[in-house]
């Protein structure tokens, strides 16, 4: 459990005021983050230690924001962010 303990760089429980400091929050956050979602977590792990963290930060902001997660390619992770929950795959 030590892993998950040291996954983050930065305490959760700092506020977050602005969009600013939401990024800033991600950026040291991220290389854990994309452990998770690149090892293909158990979805309870994920949800545990990414979304529900991303969550409560992100509805600091605002309510309202759905998201989702996945790998883009083998060495892509992908996080896409949509304002009503529908995502759609465009293909041009």
């Amino acid at each position: 459990m030590s892993f998950f303990k040291n996954l983050f760089n930065k305490p959760q429980n700092e506020p977050i005021h602005s969009y600013a400091d939401f990024w800033q929050w991600f950026q040291a956050n991220e290389i854990g983050f994309a452990k998770l979602v690149r090892k293909g977590s158990d979805p309870a792990v994920l949800e545990e230690h990414f979304f529900n963290p991303l969550s409560e930060k992100l509805g600091e902001l605002k309510d309202g924001f759905y998201y989702l997660t996945g790998m883009c390619d083998d060495d892509t992770v992908e996080l896409v962010f949509t304002p009503d929950g529908v995502s759609k795959i465009l293909f041009l």
